[in-house]
């Protein structure tokens, strides 16, 4: 069951009005990267941590330290064994909504990257869908809405880069869980975000790669499966940064062997 994180701001037992926000179809993702390097097999940019919010408010954190990879090395994907999930309040929901519109986060540009990305943002709400990469530094509106979202992280988790101005905005919330590594357990959260996000295929490739890593290959085939049922789509529902896209031959390749 996930943690129900508080705003400090919030006055509890308070009706709140009827508002805007968050909007239907208010979502957004945000991956820090690291190209690879000249003696690593991978040959596109790795997720190292992922921010994704729901318009719910359910807020799932991720990190990965390593990868799955197939037996030629074709394909390498991280394994995101540390995790962190919980649910904000509505009321709290709609005020991180509203921050990051005032922002801009609606209306980001993308500028030109001239050495390695470092940040990668997505963000759909109120009819917008955008994606944005940025780094080795981050200006302007992206940056202001960083500071935003750092204020509902963890207290050790933020989004911080070259470029961003001021120290990082308090943290508005109590109650938030700490992430923790733990591989059985970070397959069970996503187990668990599945029932509620059943159609999400950035879920269950994840809950895949973690079941390819812990030798279930039962479970990772279960996955694959669900995962193959769903249909393309060319918005945020299908995760927004992998290109080109998956096949399910490639992940094939990524199963246990004997499992």
């Amino acid at each position: 069951m996930l943690a129900v994180a508080f705003a400090a701001s919030c006055l509890g037992g308070r009706r709140q009005p009827a508002s805007a926000w968050p909007p239907p179809d208010f979502y957004f993702e945000i991956e820090e990267v690291e190209s690879p390097g000249a003696d690593r097999a991978e040959a596109a940019l790795q997720a190292r941590r992922r921010l994704r919010v729901w318009s719910d408010g359910t807020l799932l954190l991720q990190k990965a330290a390593g990868t799955v990879r197939s037996a030629d090395g074709s394909l390498a994907l991280p394994v995101f064994d540390t995790t962190c999930a919980y649910r904000l309040l509505p009321e709290t929901t709609r005020l991180l909504s509203r921050k990051m519109w005032k922002r801009g986060a609606h209306d980001l540009q993308q500028e030109t990257v001239e050495a390695d990305v470092r940040l990668r943002f997505a963000y759909r709400g109120m009819g917008h869908d955008l994606r944005v990469a940025a780094g080795p530094q981050v200006h302007g509106n992206l940056a202001r809405v960083l500071r935003v979202v750092n204020a509902f992280l963890p207290a050790n988790e933020e989004f911080a880069f070259p470029g961003m101005p001021g120290d990082r905005e308090p943290s508005i919330l109590t109650g938030v869980p700490e992430p923790q590594r733990d591989i059985g357990g970070a397959l069970g959260c996503l187990r668990e975000l599945l029932q509620q996000f059943p159609g999400d295929r950035l879920l269950l490739l994840d809950a895949f790669v973690l079941a390819c890593k812990v030798g279930d290959g039962a479970g990772a085939r279960q996955l694959l499966a669900a995962w193959a049922a769903l249909p393309r789509t060319t918005g945020l529902a299908d995760a927004p940064f992998m290109a080109p896209p998956l096949t399910v031959e490639q992940l094939r390749e990524l199963l246990p062997s004997g499992g």
